[in-house]
């Protein structure tokens, strides 16, 4: 395979990547190497990442809100009126804690709804509780899978729209693969279930993602590394209502978005924690997305 070749363009690609992460201080991998793995944003990681995040989530024209009941509950349990499009903000706060093989995370969220029928508001959102397993030997250097499961509790109000009106179960399954010291590829398969929706209108989704995180520049106490990735979703089954009032149907339909973005890290970690700043923005791929564009910004303290 000439990619594969000691000096075809698939190894001088990886080599450049490395060369990226290069510590300019010392002439070795530095902070950058240590915290590149768990740099994504929406991809969750597999490997325990004991921190604490703080995120503002900005999303802008998510279309047809309470389709399959994945975003709100549908207009006899969620606002009334038929919904054309919704922008929102979502502040979370977010807590990871575990071992080596084993996590446990909770987030809960405060969110902030602009839609164009509906009233606005804002109110506490669902919240979310979870565990990921490691699968795979910690020391494995080259593949790491994992287990999630994560729960979604209707704490929030679903009338208002805060919050769907039901509790819903997301199985999934991380995989990472080292492509080098300084460059990881990341992917997700999760498979969302609602319990108690309505029989009709709620649906399943199905959420498969890929992404990519580098090292762009690092020393012994900082590091920039930039991010992309690639989430889809397919709704399996369920209803959704149209500007008009009529219902139709959702099995099948599939929106995929964009997110491309930069996480920094100031170290070494000292009482406080390691400390880490990122910004993320995401559009639409094609005429159906899950929302047409969103900026987030990331606060996060690993302890």
């Amino acid at each position: 395979d000439p990619l594969a070749e000691p000096d075809g363009p698939g190894i001088r690609a990886i080599a450049d990547l490395d060369s990226w992460g290069w510590n300019h201080q010392t002439g070795d991998f530095g902070l950058g190497s240590q915290q590149v793995p768990f740099a994504l944003f929406d991809i969750d990681t597999v490997v325990p990442y004991p921190s604490v995040r703080l995120r503002i989530d900005n999303h802008y024209g998510l279309a047809l809100p309470d389709r399959a009941e994945y975003f709100w509950a549908e207009p006899n349990v969620g606002p009334k009126n038929a919904e054309q499009s919704v922008d929102y903000q979502r502040y979370s706060v977010r807590q990871e804690i575990g071992g080596d093989s084993f996590a446990f995370f909770t987030e809960a969220p405060l969110i902030s709804l602009d839609p164009v029928i509906n009233p606005n508001t804002t109110g506490m959102g669902d919240l979310i509780v979870g565990q990921k397993m490691l699968l795979t030997n910690p020391k494995n250097r080259k593949w790491q899978v994992a287990q999630i499961l994560t729960t979604v509790f209707n704490t929030g109000s679903a009338h208002r729209g805060l919050g769907n009106g039901n509790t819903a179960l997301e199985p999934g399954l991380l995989i990472r693969r080292t492509l080098s010291e300084t460059t990881y590829l990341h992917g997700e398969l999760k498979y969302w279930i609602p319990l108690g929706g309505d029989p009709q209108h709620s649906g399943e989704v199905l959420r498969y993602s890929v992404g990519l995180s580098t090292v762009a520049y690092q020393t012994d106490d900082f590091a920039a590394m930039p991010t992309l990735e690639l989430v889809t979703r397919t709704v399996t089954s369920g209803k959704k209502t149209l500007p008009n009032g009529q219902l139709a149907d959702v099995d099948g339909e599939t929106f995929s978005n964009l997110l491309f973005g930069s996480r920094f890290a100031w170290g070494p970690p000292d009482d406080l924690g390691l400390i880490e700043f990122g910004i993320a923005g995401g559009l639409l791929l094609g005429d159906n997305g899950f929302y047409d564009s969103r900026v987030l910004f990331d606060f996060r303290l690993n302890f």
